[in-house]
């Protein structure tokens, strides 16, 4: 436990026992994990502790900060703490009962928005939900598209629901596993389900390891529900609909060999930012 046995200490020093304290329990990025924290505490943005690290703080906000600080040395991830993670230019609320919003996928949801711009009034479907991340970027960014969000579980939808709230966004949510409770046609399906395989998880970083398995573990060889996506997604695409998935480093070839030739009309594998293999479109 960090032990502060000055009531008085300035921001900058707080911040340069707690970075030192954070980087002894092997934390990364300990100096700006500290200065978010200190920076939620106090209702301030960060940068102000670069610009006055004399500013006072009183003992009580030590107190909670040391708190926050408890729950990263302990392996929380830090968006958990907070309540809150960036995605695009957006915060969202965010809960153990959803996946961390990643900034990988952004570059999926920014591709969907590409492809719907020239479309007239598109219907799009975000399976897997989650925080709502993908579904409320693409209804802010694509004014005129109908978004349906669907997730197995209760907990994450609410979250969801939330995030759209707080974004003044439309958005219809819908209980499903997949698609058992999915009615209509879009012209476009977007998913960042799970995809990791079952045997990997434990291996996981440890904040990794505290998100929920529901939204990581993708059955034995990481692709049991990219597999029911594909298998089902031309009876809910409209002719030309396109299907974006998220999926793992390795797994371009096995996923792009699902896809029935004789149903769609094209596959592609896209590299992210780093050239891994990151995510699938396809079209009908």
């Amino acid at each position: 436990m960090l032990h502060i046995s000055n009531l008085y200490l300035s921001a900058g020093q707080l911040l340069k026992k707690a970075s030192e304290y954070l980087s002894g329990k092997g934390v990364g990025e300990p100096f700006e994990n500290s200065e978010l924290l200190l920076a939620r505490v106090m209702g301030k943005n960060r940068l102000t502790f670069r610009a006055f690290p004399d500013l006072p703080v009183n003992a009580q906000q030590q107190k909670e900060f040391t708190v926050l600080l408890e729950r990263k040395a302990a392996g929380e991830p830090l968006a958990y703490i907070l309540g809150r993670a960036a995605f695009l230019e957006h915060e969202f609320i965010v809960t153990p009962d959803v996946l961390i919003p990643r900034p990988e996928t952004e570059d999926m949801v920014l591709r969907a928005c590409e492809l719907l711009k020239d479309r007239e009034n598109p219907s799009v479907l975000d399976l897997c939900t989650g925080s709502g991340c993908i579904a409320c970027s693409v209804a802010a960014r694509v004014k005129n598209a109908a978004v349906t969000a669907s997730d197995v579980s209760p907990a994450a939808l609410e979250t969801a629901r939330r995030n759209a709230a707080m974004l003044g966004v439309s958005v219809k949510f819908v209980l499903s596993d997949i698609f058992a409770d999915i009615s209509g046609r879009f012209d476009m399906i977007i998913s960042n389900s799970p995809y990791i395989p079952s045997g990997e998880l434990a291996g996981l970083a440890p904040e990794v390891r505290r998100e929920p398995t529901l939204a990581l573990d993708g059955g034995p060889d990481g692709m049991s529900v990219v597999r029911g996506i594909v298998s089902r997604a031309p009876e809910f695409l409209k002719l030309k609909g396109v299907l974006l998935l998220e999926t793992a480093s390795g797994q371009r070839k096995p996923v792009l060999a699902m896809f029935d030739r004789k149903v769609w009309r094209k596959t592609e594998g896209i590299s992210d930012v780093n050239r891994l293999d990151r995510y699938i479109s396809a079209e009908l």
